[in-house]
């Protein structure tokens, strides 16, 4: 009997460890968290004057913005090489293991695919920014499902093409038609039927990638359309709260910062940003603090300690503001205005004209201590993201992707 209980006992632990190592990969935009901070150590403390050295590149991408997204084993981007969109899968040391159509993309102003891929598992899903929904396989890129957007639920088309890089939470995927009834809708992720849908703020979507935080218990779905800045019931869709926003161009491309009741929000270029206290029962908002700086559209804020680091646009350069007076610390020139990460104690900038620089943050200063020129036309149109995965800085840019080694 003992026998037989022991063996019971190892079948269950057997059991129980293959659900743990059963986790499905999951890779989201700007790092594993959202927040354009990644976990790598033991990274290159200066670079030569070339910059680091390139370990590989693949240049036939086509045209596009999206940075690569990440699992255990591959990576996955998107590109246009004409006018239709591509997903490219590679393994982690760059050879290429298939790539997929998946539909038309944005020729017009800023030709070429925007958004990073969202992976879960063995899916994956991307929006194009004709306003379809892709839900694909990440063995072989079939499509599982797609949904389009403008024809289902009234998606209105905006300057740049609708963008929205997209947030999975459980059963969900949720999406910004921008319609008046159909603001902003959640999505069966494994099917694509629709699960609820939201009046929001009822106008048209702003290229935002939503969040999720808890705040006093409850969760919410945060997002940022043309003229506010919203909090939503993930479960049903409720809206919890709007505030306005001032911004004309409609182009909100940076996702709020949660931090203990506060949420911090990049405006739009002259306006600046700033920081809203929501109310214990999360159904209000009171603005905290305002400044000119941070007024880049697309340039990403990261958070460290009480410190808020982004780029501007009006003021071009990068700036450190005080987290809860918005009372700027220092701004270094260097930086004309773009995207950055920040690894290993260090930030890495990735300027609109093409120049990277390794960063140190201090006190009271930004210590720049290497940059480099990265191939390619300087057209102030270097604005994908890069990303750091086991000790490899990424870069891309139109239709090259770049992989560094920055290994000590």
């Amino acid at each position: 009997m003992k026998n037989k209980q022991s063996a019971i006992l190892v079948l269950l632990v057997i059991l129980a460890t293959g659900c743990v190592n059963k986790t499905p990969d999951i890779s989201e935009w700007r790092g594993p968290n959202h927040d354009g901070i990644y976990p790598d150590k033991g990274l290159l403390k200066e670079w030569s004057e070339s910059g680091p050295k390139v370990a590989w590149k693949y240049d036939q991408l086509g045209k596009g913005y999206s940075s690569p997204a990440f699992t255990s084993d591959r990576f996955y981007i998107t590109g246009t090489p004409d006018s239709i969109g591509f997903i490219y899968a590679f393994d982690h040391e760059g050879n290429l293991k298939w790539k997929k159509e998946y539909g038309l993309e944005w020729t017009l102003n800023f030709p070429g695919s925007r958004p990073t891929p969202t992976i879960i598992g063995d899916l994956g899903y991307v929006m194009s920014s004709l306003g379809v929904v892709y839900c694909f396989k990440t063995t072989n890129g079939d499509n599982v499902w797609s949904v389009d957007l403008m024809s289902a639920y009234g998606g209105k088309q905006i300057e740049f093409g609708v963008t929205e890089v997209l947030q999975i939470d459980g059963d969900k995927v949720f999406c910004t038609p921008g319609d008046t009834e159909s603001n902003v809708i959640a999505l069966n992720r494994f099917t694509g039927k629709l699960i609820w849908t939201s009046k929001g703020s009822g106008n048209q979507s702003a290229y935002c990638p939503p969040v999720i935080f808890t705040h006093g218990g409850q969760r919410y779905l945060t997002t940022i359309t043309k003229f506010a800045v919203m909090a939503l019931n993930p479960e049903n869709g409720e809206v919890a709260w709007t505030y306005p926003m001032r911004y004309d161009g409609a182009i909100h491309a940076n996702s709020p910062i949660y931090r203990d009741g506060k949420l911090f929000i990049m405006e739009g270029w002259e306006l600046g940003s700033f920081m809203l206290k929501i109310n214990d029962q999360g159904t209000g908002v009171e603005k905290v603090w305002e400044n000119k700086l941070m007024d880049l559209e697309n340039g990403g804020a990261i958070l460290i300690g009480d410190n808020l680091y982004a780029a501007n646009w009006d003021q071009k350069g990068y700036s450190c503001v005080d987290w809860n007076t918005g009372e700027e610390k220092y701004t270094s020139k260097i930086f004309t205005s773009g995207t950055a990460i920040y690894a290993d104690g260090l930030f890495y900038w990735y300027d609109i004209n093409g120049k990277v620089a390794l960063v140190k943050p201090t006190d009271t200063a930004f210590e720049v201590i290497s940059t480099f020129q990265l191939e390619g036309k300087k057209t102030r149109d270097h604005s994908a993201y890069p990303v750091i995965h086991n000790k490899k800085l990424y870069l891309r840019y139109d239709s090259t992707l770049w992989a560094f080694d920055i290994a000590i």
